[in-house]
Order: C-alpha cells, then sequence, then structure tokens
C-alpha cells in the first residue's frame, strides 16, 4: 500500500477511534454537535495530504517545503474555521473548538510521521 493511503486511511482510522472514544465516554449527542468541525478537519487535511504527497521528490528540502505550505494553508484554514465558529456556533462554541483542536494535532502529528518516513524511504 502506498504511502499516501495509508496516510489517508490513516487519517480516517483517527476520525473513527475519535468519535468511538467520544461517542462511549460522553454521548453520541455531543458527537452530532461538532460533526461539522470534525468533518472540516478531515477534509481539511486529507487535501493537504494529497497535495504535500503528489509528485516526484528529488530531495528531501523539497518534501519540507511541501510540508511547511500544507501546514502553513492548514492553520489558516483552522483559525478561519474556529473565528466563523466563534461567531456561529455560541451554543457549542468550546465543544467544537475542543474537538477540532485534538484532531487538528492528532492529524498533524500523522502528517509528521509519514513526512519523515517518506524522506527516510528517499535517502535509502
Amino acid at each position: 500500500m502506498s504511502s499516501l493511503k495509508q496516510q489517508i486511511f490513516s487519517f480516517i482510522a483517527i476520525t473513527g477511534i475519535h468519535i468511538g472514544i467520544v461517542a462511549l465516554a460522553f454521548s453520541s449527542q455531543l458527537i452530532l454537535q461538532n460533526i461539522v468541525s470534525i468533518g472540516v478537519v478531515l477534509i481539511v487535511f486529507v487535501l493537504s495530504t494529497l497535495i504535500t504527497s503528489t509528485g516526484k521528490i528529488d530531495n528531501p528540502e523539497t518534501s519540507a517545503q511541501k510540508f511547511l505550505l500544507g501546514t502553513t494553508v492548514q492553520m489558516l484554514v483552522a483559525l478561519f474555521f474556529v473565528l466563523i465558529a466563534r461567531f456561529t456556533a455560541n451554543d457549542h462554541f468550546k465543544s467544537m473548538s475542543i474537538h477540532f483542536l485534538i484532531l487538528f494535532f492528532a492529524f498533524l502529528a500523522t502528517q509528521a510521521y509519514f513526512l519523515v518516513k517518506r524522506v527516510r524511504q528517499t535517502k535509502s
């Protein structure tokens, strides 16, 4: 299985685990309230992964530059989403932002892991 498919499946698995833990520990109603934030962070990271992982990488610096560009775009979208959520979802803002940030940092760590893995494969 290619690294791109592994990374996308990892994002989907992390999302499923997060939804399962929250549904078991708290309530399924909490998931329904925060489904938008979960969906937004999943879409942002999948699209960024498609952009940063495609193409031929000749050297590790190119891979790192693509990763930094993707991370910058992800953070801008994340901040914009949190800003919109602040003004539109006052009832569930705290819960929504917590779920968003948990998944954001979990996905960012996963993306960094696959970047390091890909750079090591290109070196050998």
